[in-house]
């Protein structure tokens, strides 16, 4: 009986480890090739970003997800922002400057909330795919491929991915 508690208390405290999604990050770069973050806020609002990175040589499964940068947005994000990731912006500020891109190294962006009560759906890119984009593109989440097992990703317009973020 005790085993079954256990278990149950498991499944219970495991199936609350997610906020509520309210609207979609995306990723793309400037005319220097500086890497860009775009948010697409369709509920509620979001106070910043963080990028990071699986360390797959981490000690622990807590020292795995390494934060490669971090932002905080001066007032809550309530639709649409894009900000440069690699320098001053105006309406934000970086917690933590971002971190030199590694070509062969896959990073995520998502958007967070400072209460944790909600977040944004979070794009990956590697660092090469990054570089080879161009500026007024906008890579972000489009969907899950269940045969795959993975991610979908569109590369568009800055349009297109806020479109395409809150329908």
């Amino acid at each position: 009986m005790t085993r079954l508690f256990v278990t149950l208390w498991a499944i219970a405290a495991l199936s609350g480890c997610t906020v509520p999604v309210v609207g979609s990050a995306g990723i793309g770069v400037d005319q220097e090739g500086r890497p860009v973050g775009y948010l697409a806020v369709c509920d509620e609002h979001i106070d910043g970003a963080t990028l990071y990175y699986e360390d797959p040589a981490a000690a622990s499964a807590e020292e795995r997800s390494v934060d490669a940068g971090t932002w905080t947005a001066n007032s809550p994000i309530t639709s649409f922002a894009a900000w440069s990731l690699n320098g001053p912006h105006a309406g934000w500020t970086a917690t933590l400057e971002l971190a030199e891109l590694q070509a062969g190294r896959e990073y995520t962006l998502y958007g967070w909330t400072h209460d944790n009560s909600s977040s944004t759906e979070s794009v990956t890119v590697s660092g090469a795919h990054l570089r080879e984009m161009t500026p007024g593109q906008v890579l972000y989440p489009s969907g899950y491929d269940e045969k795959a097992d993975q991610d979908v990703y569109t590369t568009g317009s800055v349009r297109e991915f806020q479109s395409f973020a809150c329908s």
